[in-house]
């Protein structure tokens, strides 16, 4: 369907009646840790081109690919379970290519966050000069950059020059950029640690959180982003491994806080001009087929940065965001 893309400068082609398209949709609970075998990919889904009163259709150009994803695949979830023989969730951009709402304008590019019953908030995308559609789903993404940005400067105390700071999973989307943003603030990070740590972004917990605890110097600061060692499988059921080692806290007068991104959104300038200056790493998986195994590889590692799947040729340069599910087009009703 990248056929069904329209550029800046063009309207966009009609449509017929039908067009056809691919989702991938869960097929089964995942046992301990995520499997392609979980998920099925289903081909020449018919769409209806004929919209309701206030539907829109969303050719989907990118996808993200999060590890908060994983909780929303158990039965009870925390950021809202899916059910067997849904359209697996994602954040992602794209464009409107049918429209019969006066809020989504044909050719619009858009934001939009979907719900399992497919309803919609479209509003416009921020654009920026010289930034690509990408960087809003990494660098300058709310479950990226902007995440790693607030842990690090609006929770706790920064980390300052002479500090060690520690990041777990720094090689994903958020680790990385939080990874840097520690150096920029005057840390040079050492694996080893050996004179303690005096700062700690945390995405990861369970053991390493403990040994992490074992060694923070006095007035230490954990910040407590997330737990991917414990979304599979563990943090829905109630078996999730808590620190053991936390009266270090006490012994050491240090402090652990955790946060929830949109509880910070009146930083979101600030974040925005400090993060223009980072570098951004990314991957990025072509074709709506590369979306299953991409799950995959968020938890098993072979990427470094934001992992990303192109649904729709040419949707790297593409200038539109919408909030997304794996499919390469969805008719969205809007509220």
């Amino acid at each position: 369907m990248g056929n069904l893309v329209s550029s800046k400068q063009e309207s966009p082609p009609p449509l017929p009646r039908v067009i056809s398209s691919s989702s991938w949709e869960l097929r089964a609970r995942p046992n301990g840790l995520v499997s392609v075998d979980d998920f099925a990919l289903q081909e020449q889904i018919e769409i209806d081109t004929e919209l309701d009163e206030g539907e829109a259709l969303v050719q989907v150009e990118m996808l993200s690919v999060d590890a908060f994803l994983r909780t929303m695949l158990d039965e009870k979830a925390y950021h809202g379970a899916i059910s067997l023989g849904d359209t697996l969730p994602a954040v992602g951009y794209g464009r409107v290519i049918a429209s019969a709402s006066p809020k989504a304008k044909l050719g619009a590019c858009t934001v939009a966050k979907l719900s399992a019953e497919q309803a919609a908030m479209l509003m416009p995308m921020i654009s920026l000069p010289g930034v690509p559609p990408t960087a809003f789903l990494g660098i300058l993404g709310i479950t990226s950059g902007i995440t790693a940005w607030v842990g690090v400067h609006a929770v706790a105390r920064p980390p300052r020059r002479g500090e060690t700071a520690l990041v777990s999973g720094a090689t994903g989307a958020t680790g990385s950029v939080a990874a840097q943003l520690a150096k920029v603030a005057g840390e040079q990070l050492d694996e080893l640690c050996p004179d303690g740590i005096d700062f700690y972004f945390d995405t990861v917990g369970g053991p390493l959180l403990d040994e992490v605890l074992k060694r923070l110097n006095r007035g230490g600061r954990v910040v407590i982003c997330g737990a991917s060692s414990q979304y599979n499988g563990n943090l829905n059921v109630g078996t999730v491994r808590g620190p053991s080692e936390y009266l270090k806290l006490a012994e050491r007068g240090a402090s652990m806080v955790g946060y929830n991104v949109l509880f910070y959104m009146h930083k979101l300038p600030f974040a925005i001009l400090h993060l223009l200056w980072l570098r951004w790493r990314r991957k990025v998986e072509r074709g709506i087929g590369g979306f299953g195994p991409a799950m995959v590889k968020m938890f098993t590692g072979g990427h470094i940065g934001k992992l990303l799947v192109e649904v729709a040729e040419g949707g790297e340069a593409a200038v539109s965001a919408v909030g997304a599910t794996p499919t390469q087009a969805k008719a969205v009703k809007l509220a």
